[in-house]
C-alpha cells in the first residue's frame, strides 16, 4: 500500500529503516514510472535490502535513482563484507529472481563491487513502457 499510496521515493525509505543500520535515500523522478515498473524496482531492492540485512554484516546503506532520457536507474549500496556472485550456493533463488524481474521489465540488474568493499546493486529499467502510458 505503501507504494501504491506514496510512491516509489517513500516506499524505499521505509523499507531502508532497520536498527543498527544507518540509510540514506535519494530517489527521484519516480513519477515518470509505470505503477509497474514501480513495483519491480521495489521488489529488487526489497531483496537487495534483505540480502544485506542477512549477509553483509553493513554498518550503512545507501539507495539512489533517478530517470535518464531512456531509464530508471535505481542503485542498493552497502559497505559491508561484499560476496562473489559466482560462490552464492546453489538454490538461492534471491539473485535469480532480482534479475529475471528486471529481465521481465526489459531491463537488467548486475551486482559490482565497490572501490571500498561492500556490494553494490544496479538496476536499470527502460522506460519506454513508462513514456507511452
Amino acid at each position: 500500500p505503501l507504494l501504491d499510496d506514496l510512491g516509489l521515493a517513500a516506499a524505499l525509505g521505509q523499507l531502508a529503516l532497520h536498527d543498527g543500520l544507518t540509510a540514506t535515500v535519494r530517489v527521484e523522478d519516480d513519477h515518470v514510472l509505470t505503477p509497474r515498473l514501480a513495483e519491480q524496482l521495489f521488489r529488487i531492492a526489497q531483496e537487495a535490502v534483505t540480502n544485506v540485512l542477512r549477509h553483509a554484516k553493513a554498518a550503512h546503506i545507501h539507495i539512489e535513482g533517478g530517470a535518464t532520457d531512456q531509464a530508471y536507474l535505481l542503485a542498493v549500496e552497502d559497505d559491508g563484507v561484499g560476496f562473489d556472485p559466482r560462490a552464492v550456493r546453489r538454490g538461492a533463488l534471491g539473485l535469480v529472481g532480482m534479475r529475471e524481474r528486471a529481465h521481465l521489465a526489459g531491463g537488467e540488474c548486475r551486482w559490482v563491487t565497490p572501490r571500498f568493499g561492500g556490494t553494490r546493486v544496479e538496476i536499470r529499467l527502460p522506460l519506454a513502457e513508462a513514456r507511452a502510458a
